[in-house]
């Protein structure tokens, strides 16, 4: 019988459905605005990422330094001013952000280190491992109920009336965000000793199931682009942020659904059958999809990616973070893992947004396909990595 979940877990499962509105607003639509302004629209939005993943990257060695230092739940609280930041940004420059992508790029960059690295440290402290499967089904479908509804509304918002618009309307999301801030407790764990690479690279030397994590991370990261690479497909088949907001919606509905159940079946003796499974799930659509790009494909994919890939990515985070609260990282070093963790998947999106401006300088829309099918085979590596080193994990 599971446990109930504590009120931190669910404050962070809060900020995490209020994060997917932001998410959507800038993952999806902002894309949408880039390529609409763009002469060439691959390399407009490949540059906007890799700015995006360079400071994500790199900043995540100056927050594990201040996170070792400081409350993190105050480092957490950082990520609201620099989303404020970015959305004045948006509203002040609005069509001429064609011309500041390396800015933009970069802000957002800051939005999701400041959010991300602390909500991940604070998640290894909070969320017991036996609980951590079923912590992040619960928090995805959370996170994809908010979604059913929020990109048809904003597809709608931005159709009639303008992106700077909705950019204001960010503004009212972050300021209940703010308001959820007092409502997190502070981290139990303290670090007494400051950052130490050197260090963690001798427990990296000791447990090669780590270094084995990393590269895993990195496969993921690079697969992660395949969210980047849809959205393009989309709006070159069906044209307008409209239609982008009403087949995510559909689609989040079958996520809600699959991580709804999974949260039932979420303990890690199933991590092995179920992602067989999904990887078999996620060959086919990606395959059909390569094959033959059209519409009946295009949707094979989408829902291939929002229930096998979503269960995939659910059971990969699981054993990231079931890793970093075991022995062989101790606590002493779990911001060291983190960091590495979070450059580890930033590479593999370097790659990734790299291959993409050689398309969009080089090749065309119709070898994207042939970038999603890597990426594709780069998830399924990546499951299989995850599921070896839980295996590791239950043994030891």
């Amino acid at each position: 019988m599971f446990q109930k979940l504590s009120r931190d877990s669910w404050v962070l499962i809060a900020f995490s459905s209020l994060r997917k509105l932001t998410d959507v607003f800038v993952g999806s639509f902002l894309v949408a605005y880039i390529m609409r302004l763009a002469t060439n629209d691959i390399v407009a939005v490949s540059i906007f990422r890799l700015m995006e993943y360079w400071v994500l990257g790199f900043g995540s060695i100056f927050i594990a330094y201040l996170c070792k230092a400081y409350n993190k739940v105050f480092i957490f609280g950082l990520h609201l001013v620099a989303y404020v930041v970015l959305m004045a940004a948006l509203i002040i420059l609005g069509d001429n952000v064609i011309e500041q992508l390396f800015f933009i790029g970069a802000l957002y960059g800051a939005v999701e280190v400041f959010y991300s690295f602390p909500f991940n440290l604070m998640l290894t402290e909070k969320i017991a491992p036996h609980q951590m499967a079923r912590f992040i089904s619960i928090k995805s479908a959370w996170r994809n109920a908010v979604s059913i509804i929020a990109p048809t509304v904003l597809g709608i918002f931005i159709t009639i009336g303008s992106f700077v618009d909705m950019a204001r309307v960010m503004l009212v999301i972050i300021c209940i965000e703010f308001g959820l801030l007092f409502m997190l407790g502070r981290s139990r764990h303290c670090d007494s000793c400051p950052i130490d690479f050197r260090g963690f690279t001798r427990r990296i030397m000791r447990f090669p199931v780590i270094r084995h994590m990393f590269l895993g991370e990195g496969l993921r990261g690079f697969a992660d682009l395949i969210g980047t690479t849809v959205t393009m497909y989309t709006i070159y088949l069906f044209h307008t942020d409209l239609n982008l907001g009403f087949f995510t919606t559909a689609f989040a509905i079958c996520t809600v659904l699959v991580s709804a159940v999974y949260s039932h079946y979420s303990q890690r003796r199933y991590f092995t059958f179920v992602t067989q499974i999904c990887v078999l799930m996620l060959l086919a659509g990606i395959g059909a999809f390569c094959v033959s790009p059209d519409r009946i494909t295009f949707l094979m994919y989408n829902f291939v990616y929002a229930t096998a890939m979503n269960i995939v990515y659910h059971i990969c985070d699981a054993v990231m973070f079931n890793l970093g609260q075991s022995h062989m990282v101790t606590n002493n070093y779990k911001s060291e893992y983190l960091t590495l963790r979070e450059i580890s998947f930033c590479t593999g999106r370097w790659v990734a947004l790299v291959a993409l401006l050689y398309i969009g300088v080089y090749g065309g829309v119709q070898l994207l396909r042939w970038g999603v099918l890597l990426m594709g085979g780069a998830i399924v590596l990546a499951a299989q990595i995850s599921v070896a080193v839980s295996r590791h994990m239950r043994e030891r």
